[in-house]
């Protein structure tokens, strides 16, 4: 006689999860919650910190000359500063020629609305920031999962070299925000071939050459690489977005150097690209092959150019100057190839790994560097350990950062991930460091495309997914085993 056998099994109750996995794929409320607390958080404490000095820090050399322009511009003055034509002649209105308007234009707002136009930028720049990092985690919550999203933004909420930026008067917060929301809208317009879209896009284009001159050439990048794509593929009305696109940035470009021809004297976009290639690119690549001072270099070109350095930078040139300038500046680094190559290399990997000072200055830390510091007195031990741990974090954030990037190209090229934000995404990226390479390599010339950099880097949680924290998937009860059922001794 086979024994009656129990058919029901007794109710299993689930482990409960860790605090970590119950973290990870909290509901979106949550994680936004969680970002915007730390970054509101670490932005707040950092503004009233900088506020207690803010010409000492929340100011630096090109701060000045924003704010200069911006408050012209808020008093009706036009968009230009005193300056002399030489040492010898006293200053006189003259059009600018080396910065472009709209982050004075911003200045000159805040200064009309709050009658303080360097804190209601800066207060301005934080709000950005933190819609940044809300964005971003919404964004890399949908396209790769909860993981992804949560990570992008811790990263960009804890982001030492963005939070000082942000309480700074410069142009790298804004320009980073607006190559972001570039980046969503231009994915958006490759999806749906929109040509109010793709105008848009070309507006946002053209807003970021006009905020920083790096970005000059973005819409031909970005609309001629559309275009193509949309004859290949024959899409007529992407080609139409694609052409409007090209036209509303190419057309922002132009009308400012014609302005800057009106008004300055001199058809060019901006003078930093010249300074840069003679003051810095060709005076560094000099210093390295003679092995004399850096500025022993910049006289010697500059004499070379029949020039000095402040008119380089400030003032218009003739077309025989700039003839001359380039010239000079081209003949130094033909002849000195392997100086050139070795400056660019290390000026590059400075711009890309070293990190930011600016956070030691807005906090009125010492600007420690190998051991020693900057300042003339020299600060307490205490001070100066918390500033190099405030360096050695950023470098420890980078790497992170970059390691994470690196596994979602390779990724990429396997086919496992895939996205148009991830593609425009690197081509920004890509774009920017091949502008901004070599000298003098300012390591916040990176910043405008970090916020890119880490919505790539969070692609890498791609595989990790929301399925996860089901746990693992029951299995089906098709009632008792055979075995269960055999008579005692019985196979």
């Amino acid at each position: 006689m086979i024994p009656e056998t129990q058919t029901s099994s007794i109710p299993s109750h689930p482990q409960p999860k860790p605090f970590w996995h119950r973290l990870v794929y909290a509901s979106l409320g949550v994680h936004l919650a969680i970002v915007l607390l730390l970054a509101g958080g670490l932005r707040a404490a950092c503004f009233l910190v900088s506020s207690q000095d803010p010409v000492a820090r929340q100011m630096d050399a090109d701060s000045i000359r924003y704010l200069t322009l911006g408050l012209n511009l808020a008093e009706g003055k036009g968009f230009g500063r005193l300056l002399a034509k030489d040492k010898t002649s006293p200053p006189r209105w003259t059009a600018e020629l080396c910065r472009p308007p709209v982050y004075p234009a911003i200045i000159a707002f805040w200064q009309l609305i709050s009658g303080d136009g360097r804190t209601g930028t800066i207060v301005f720049q934080n709000l950005l920031g933190l819609a940044v990092c809300a964005t971003a985690t919404i964004v890399a919550r949908r396209s790769w999962g909860s993981a992804a999203g949560l990570f992008a933004g811790l990263m960009l909420a804890a982001d030492a070299q963005g939070v000082a930026l942000s309480n700074l008067v410069l142009t790298e917060a804004i320009s980073g925000v607006v190559m972001f929301f570039l980046v969503m809208v231009m994915a958006r317009a490759l999806a749906n071939s929109s040509p109010s879209t793709g105008l848009l896009v070309g507006l946002l284009v053209g807003a970021a050459a006009l905020i920083r001159t790096m970005a000059a050439a973005l819409p031909l990048v970005l609309g001629g690489g559309w275009l193509v794509q949309c004859f290949l593929k024959r899409n007529r009305r992407g080609a139409v977005a694609a052409l409007l696109l090209l036209m509303a940035g190419t057309g922002a470009v132009g009308l400012w150097i014609v302005r800057n021809g009106l008004a300055a004297g001199e058809y060019t976009f901006s003078s930093l690209p010249r300074w840069a290639l003679l003051m810095e690119q060709a005076s560094r690549t000099l210093e390295a092959a003679r092995h004399i001072p850096f500025e022993d270099a910049q006289m010697e070109l500059t004499a070379a150019a029949d020039l000095d350095a402040y008119r380089v930078r400030e003032l218009p040139l003739s077309a025989q100057q700039n003839s001359k300038l380039r010239e000079v500046a081209f003949r130094t680094i033909w002849e000195n190839p392997a100086a050139y190559l070795r400056v660019s290399a290390v000026h590059t990997a400075k711009m890309v790994c070293a990190p930011s000072k600016f956070i030691l200055k807005i906090l009125g830390l010492p600007l420690v560097s190998f051991g020693t510091s900057s300042d003339e007195a020299t600060p307490p031990a205490g001070v100066r350990l918390l500033a190099w741990m405030l360096l050695v974090y950023q470098i420890l954030y980078l790497g992170i950062l970059y390691l994470a990037a690196i596994r979602t190209i390779a990724a990429l090229r396997r086919g496992f991930v895939s996205a148009p934000i991830l593609n425009l995404s690197i081509v920004l990226i890509l774009y920017t460091l091949a502008l901004s390479a070599g000298a003098p390599g300012e390591y916040r010339y990176r910043w405008p495309v970090i916020p890119l950099v880490v919505l790539v880097a969070s692609a890498s949680l791609a595989k990790v997914r929301d399925r996860a924290a089901e746990g693992p998937t029951p299995q089906p009860n098709h009632g008792p085993r055979a075995a269960d059922c055999a008579a005692p001794g019985q196979p």
